[in-house]
């Protein structure tokens, strides 16, 4: 989730590439940029032996924070003993292991979707919990590690709920408070360095960190806590960020399942933060725009990669979307509504704005009301709506029933790309109108939801003889 919002989720996006050994954090899916809350389930076990002294009471109710809709701001969940343990360090159903103390630099250039020259500053150590998680800060390692262990767990428990024959999903990794370092150069062949910044206030789903694919937990920074930004919530507070994360790693396994994922599952590094412009309200020092680009066929997964993600942290989320709008920027991101802002664009995909995605040209950049339609979050937000609603069309508002539908659109896919090295994005939208179909028709409702969201592909669908109406 400039919140360049150019992430990969984190895979954010994306996910791809498994290299035992290679501690880069490659194709890395950024940001679900979306928060939500849901009545929590569940207890933990801290063992701790690797705190010999300080071994917990299995026995003593854990207590972590969520976010509440209603206030705006965070509540108290408290938990009894359950799935958390301490062996080696912090581990869950669903995380393996918890690291911390990583840093890196990277060398990025302004128009590339890779930064470039990695350096390792320092490896990641074991994060273990040896005290009573109430006696640590609410913005330490421990704490946060705890939250999204919680969250993390939660998404995987739904998944395994509908999941049916599809693919388990593989424990992975967390990494909690990484310090990277982006040192910015507009171009190749300008080495003035024009900015230098640390990836903060985001979340990140890594395919590959040393072997594993491994959910990031970047830092609040000073600046978003002195603003009170998401009013005094932090992203790992929000079962819809973690569960959109988790969303990125759903996509991968069952809609490339057997294949080679696009090798970086999309964007640029450069954008994994929260802007100094959002929080502060200054104006950005660098001009990105005129410069060429190029849209190749892992920006567009990415878009529907992202679409997805989206729709995971709703449905794992009870299909709760309210409150959106009292968290800074991400109002744009809510699924169920039909505009980026109250008083905004309406998400469509118009042939316009297909045109504004894969133009080689640089242009626009990221704010909190408006789409910025070279940014696959935004440009994604229209297929979100638009599938959401003919899901909703089909089976209601039952999150496990929508949860089903969006899993088969992942399976669609696999099914196309399976047979086709690369496919065009209506195709892969398309494939999410057929998981919504019930006895291969639509019903009147979702072909004028296809006619009013999706113009620059329902004439070609049409054509095809794909929109069986009723």
């Amino acid at each position: 989730m400039k919140l360049r919002l150019r992430y990969c989720v984190l895979l954010t996006l994306f996910l791809s590439c498994t290299v035992n050994k290679n501690p880069e954090v490659t194709g890395t899916s950024q940001g679900p940029n979306i928060f939500g809350n849901s009545t929590a389930t569940g207890n933990f076990n801290f063992s701790g032996s690797q705190c010999p002294n300080k071994s917990i009471d299995a026995l003593s109710p854990v207590v972590i924070k969520r976010f509440n809709n209603a206030s705006g701001g965070s509540e108290d969940i408290r938990f009894i003993p359950s799935t958390l343990n301490n062996t080696n360090s912090l581990e869950s159903v669903g995380i393996q292991s918890t690291l911390y103390a990583y840093e890196e630099q990277k060398t990025c250039y302004g128009t590339d979707k890779n930064c470039v020259s990695t350096k390792i500053l320092r490896e990641p150590k074991n994060l273990n919990i040896c005290n009573d998680i109430d006696s640590y800060a609410r913005d330490s390692n421990e704490s946060i590690a705890v939250n999204a262990a919680v969250n993390i767990d939660t998404a995987y428990a739904f998944y395994d709920s509908v999941r049916g024959s599809r693919p388990q999903l593989p424990r992975a990794q967390l990494l909690v408070h990484p310090v990277k370092t982006l040192n910015v150069y507009k171009s190749r062949s300008d080495q003035i360095l024009v900015e230098s910044k640390k990836v903060e206030n985001n979340l990140a789903l890594s395919p590959s960190f040393y072997g594993l694919p491994t959910f990031i937990i970047y830092r609040k920074s000073e600046k978003a806590i002195q603003k009170n930004f998401w009013n005094g919530a932090f992203l790992t507070d929000s079962l819809w960020a973690l569960g959109h994360e988790t969303g990125h790693l759903i996509f991968r396994q069952n809609a490339f399942k057997g294949l080679n994922y696009p090798q970086r599952l999309a964007h640029t590094e450069i954008g994994a933060y929260l802007p100094e412009s959002i929080i502060t309200g200054e104006p950005s020092l660098i001009d990105f725009n005129g410069l060429p680009r190029t849209v190749s066929f892992y920006d567009t997964v990415s878009t529907v990669n992202e679409a997805f993600a989206d729709l995971y942290g709703l449905y794992v989320n009870s299909s709760n979307a309210s409150g959106i709008d009292r968290i800074n920027c991400f109002e744009k991101r809510d699924p169920t509504l039909d505009r980026y802002s109250s008083s905004g664009s309406f998400k469509v995909l118009s042939s316009d704005i297909l045109d504004v995605f894969y133009s080689r040209l640089t242009s626009g950049e990221y704010n909190c009301t408006e789409p910025w339609f070279q940014d696959i979050h935004d440009f994604g937000q229209p297929i979100a709506h638009g599938i959401h609603s003919i899901f909703v069309s089909a089976v209601g508002n039952n999150s496990v029933s929508l949860a089903d539908r969006l899993l088969t659109w992942a399976t669609n896919i696999n099914d196309l790309v399976s047979n086709n090295a690369e496919v065009e994005l209506d195709a892969l939208v398309y494939q999410g109108v057929k998981a919504s179909e019930i006895n291969s028709r639509l019903s009147a409702t979702q072909c004028q939801t296809i006619k009013r969201v999706f113009p620059a592909f329902e004439q070609k669908w049409t054509n095809e003889g794909k929109l069986n109406c009723q």
